[in-house]
């Protein structure tokens, strides 16, 4: 047919019908729906507007995306080369310089067709989309300078994700479904370099990420060449750390649990790769951001084995900075940490107290998995070892009025480690003690180690056990125990606290705190062991 007899077939020129009937003729006639398409998509030169072009693959992208087809109408879509049609658009030059609703129509009938080919297991069609996965993610991400946010202003108010998002979701997710061994994308299938870009550019508050970590899964499986490779060709090493620095802080800034960050580990484990990030850590004060960011994990529900992964990750950039950070504070560098002594305390603390929540207990034999909490106490023992002979030698020269001439940052940040160790390091080491006592001749030697450590990480800073047990006891009888209530940071004036039937150590002002701290707290792991 002729493009004014077509016109004239899909009702393009009749201004009156409604956008639903628009779809109409397009499911009735899938074959011609699509020859019409490609033959605009032609005669379409790379640079040039084609509005008609524009309008008709808004309309045809709209019925695949819908879900809503019939075998029939799939099988015809098919037959007519619907599949290589959309690639190839995606493919163009100048795809992403194309009107949005065009780029959003595209994008999400190309997911559409990714979807219901899954869930037909439609193996001729997955097989063509696996056939050309490599080479149309290569292609997305070499022009990753062109991309742009394709929501419309509904997709904004119903907070629906990116489109190209939800692509690399459904392609990731084929991927998948057809590696009978379940192994992650390789390097080469360009998922992860997409993924990777899409969390710096679309990682915000208010839009939805569900697409990104599966496609980011397989950094773990990466050697560490490729890693550093991946973040150099993404703009994340060299010129683009200072960038890659601001991207973590901002993902630790908005994540309040466990199912926030764990989803995005694998990113955080091949920055942590990257010395040329190392610089910036403090200009972003990432290891400040990452405490608030543990104690919120901590604290919020979620698994304990899961939170164990989190914080590991957490401590590899703490690790990562220490000797950094060290250095710049004797002066024998410049610039400033960035980072608070209370950071350094309220790491280690939290680390303590996630331990403590274990039963303590050595595999009993070699068979087991791998040991993670084992594992995680050495590299906690290692990093408390390391900042104990910090505070020793402050705390000599503060003894002997030595004045460190190179710099007077020490001191004020071993005070400000002293002032958080008065109100974690007592209460933690006491928890890790009871979990290590209840474990008996068994327990972990890796945690009875950690036990020594931590005590003697007290010491290093002045601090008394039988001191720190009666002022914490004192001061704990005199707080309500739920961390949201207002009772907790001030004492009460005139209302009579309860204690725990459970533990006796506890303190609540009233009926609904106990159960808050119960349900959403941490009381629950904390009692059984105390009592």
């Amino acid at each position: 047919m002729e493009v004014a007899d077509l016109l004239e077939y899909f009702g393009i020129t009749n201004t009156s019908q409604t956008y639903v009937d628009d779809m109409v003729p397009v499911r009735r006639d899938p074959t011609t729906a699509t020859e019409f398409l490609r033959r605009l998509h032609l005669e379409t030169p790379v640079g040039r507007e084609n509005s008609l072009f524009y309008a008709f693959a808004d309309r045809v992208c709209t019925v695949l995306a819908g879900g809503e087809m019939d075998t029939s109408t799939w099988e015809k879509f098919v037959r007519a080369g619907v599949v290589d049609l959309c690639l190839d658009i995606v493919a163009r030059d100048d795809f992403w310089q194309c009107p949005l609703l065009f780029c959003n129509a595209i994008v999400l009938g190309t997911s559409g067709v990714i979807r219901f080919a899954r869930q037909n297991k439609d193996t001729g069609v997955m097989e063509i989309l696996l056939a050309r996965l490599s080479t149309v993610w290569r292609h997305i991400w070499e022009k990753r300078k062109q991309w742009k946010s394709l929501r419309l202003h509904l997709d904004l108010k119903d907070n629906l994700p990116e489109p190209l998002v939800e692509l690399l979701s459904e392609y990731t997710g084929l991927y998948l479904m057809q590696k009978r061994d379940r192994r992650q994308p390789a390097y080469e299938t360009y998922l992860a370099h997409a993924g990777l870009h899409a969390w710096v550019i679309y990682c915000d508050l208010d839009i939805q990420l569900y697409g990104i970590p599966d496609a980011l899964a397989c950094i773990v499986g990466f050697s560490s060449e490729q890693c550093l490779q991946l973040l150099s060709e993404a703009g994340l090493s060299g010129a683009g750390a200072d960038d890659a620095a601001s991207c973590i802080r901002r993902d630790f800034s908005r994540i309040n649990d466990v199912a926030m960050l764990m989803p995005f580990a694998p990113i955080h484990y091949a920055i942590t790769m990257s010395s040329d990030v190392l610089p910036y850590y403090g200009k972003h004060a990432l290891i400040t951001e990452a405490s608030s960011m543990v104690d919120r994990i901590y604290e919020g529900p979620g698994d304990r084995d899961d939170k164990v992964v989190c914080y590991a990750v957490v401590l590899n950039y703490l690790e990562k900075y220490t000797e950094s950070a060290k250095r710049m504070l004797h002066g024998a560098v410049p610039g400033q940490p960035g980072l608070r002594g209370a950071d350094i305390v309220n790491l280690f603390a939290t680390g303590v107290d996630l331990l403590a929540q274990s039963d303590g207990a050595a595999p009993r034999n070699d068979l087991d998995y791998p040991d993670s909490d084992a594992a995680l106490c050495e590299r906690l023992s290692r990093s408390i070892c390391n900042w104990t002979q910090f505070c020793s030698e402050e705390r000599v020269k503060k003894k002997t009025g030595h004045k460190d001439v190179a710099s007077s940052t020490p001191k004020p940040f071993y005070d400000d480690m002293k002032s958080r160790a008065r109100l974690v390091w007592w209460s933690s080491l006491h928890r890790i003690q009871i979990t290590v006592l209840r474990a008996g001749p068994g327990a972990k030697p890796q945690m009875r180690k950690l036990v020594d450590d931590w005590a003697a990480f007290g010491r290093a800073l002045g601090l008394d056990t039988a001191k720190e047990q009666a002022r914490y006891e004192k001061d704990a009888r005199s707080r309500c125990a739920w961390r949201d209530c207002q009772f907790h940071r001030e004492k009460p004036d005139g209302v009579v606290l309860s204690a725990c039937k459970g533990c006796g150590e506890a303190r609540y002002c009233g009926r609904e705190c106990q159960k808050n701290d119960w349900s959403k707290g941490v009381h629950k792991a904390q009692c059984r062991r105390l009592r």
